[in-house]
């Protein structure tokens, strides 16, 4: 199946020709092996990008242009009538990809958080879980951008205490299980259920925290069970 002219002219960034398809009466909400635009356009990176990058380049100008680039196609496509909340054939949303590959400082470099901002200011759903049971928020979580972690769960309403995953796993314990204490330290803030437990080996977070030898995450649990009462139960020294 030969991909839609519409689609190949979005994941190459080309404006005025997308434009040209809208105005043309392309259908936005075609379908590409089970994908929709929007579920393209970050997983494309700049792979696609027509032309590539201008000569001296750095990477970090090159993060910066993708993800302004991407923000204003999803916006320019949003506007033109992609439901955001569509999903793919994993059940995905548009929410989804900006939110799993927002990861700045990995080897393929986005920084998508202003397009999830934009996805979420047109009703993108961070509790709509894939085949798998993973949600944007816990993808979020995983790329590890703090900024993209914060607007899922500040202007997003994500819940810290789902359970989708097939294992049971929270946001919380998912934080604990990425073992990046910064946003260890902001979901805190949002008082989660430290002392549920995934339905997998039935541990709580703290025990991942200990299994991981991250004294740091467990000391961050107990300093917020010291002021909420919920040490996250069951303190491996005790047994």
């Amino acid at each position: 199946m030969a991909m839609p002219r519409l689609f190949e002219l979005a994941l190459n960034r080309d404006f005025d020709g997308v434009q040209a398809e809208i105005d043309n009466g392309a259908n936005v909400s075609q379908r590409y092996n089970g994908f929709g635009i929007l579920h393209l356009l970050p997983w494309s990176g700049g792979f696609y990008r027509a032309g590539g990058y201008p000569h001296g380049t750095t990477r970090e100008q090159a993060i910066e242009m993708l993800g302004t680039e991407t923000t204003q196609m999803y916006s320019k496509l949003i506007d033109a009538g992609v439901d955001v909340n569509a999903v793919d054939g994993w059940q995905r949303n548009a929410l989804f990809y900006p939110c799993k590959y927002a990861d700045t400082k990995g080897p393929r470099g986005h920084k998508f958080s202003t397009t999830v901002d934009v996805v979420i200011a047109a009703g993108g759903n961070p509790n709509a879980p894939d085949k798998w049971g993973q949600t944007p928020a816990t993808a979020a979580i995983w790329s590890g951008d703090l900024d993209v972690v914060q607007a899922v769960f500040d202007d997003g309403g994500a819940d810290v205490n789902l359970q989708t995953d097939y294992r049971g796993f929270t946001p919380f314990i998912v934080s604990v299980r990425a073992g990046n204490i910064d946003i260890v330290n902001y979901i805190l803030t949002l008082n989660p259920d430290v002392s549920k437990r995934e339905s997998w080996h039935n541990k709580t977070a703290k025990d991942f925290a200990y299994d991981q030898r991250r004294q740091d995450i467990v000391e961050a649990i107990e300093t917020f069970g010291e002021m909420t009462g919920d040490r996250g139960d069951n303190d491996p020294s005790d047994e």
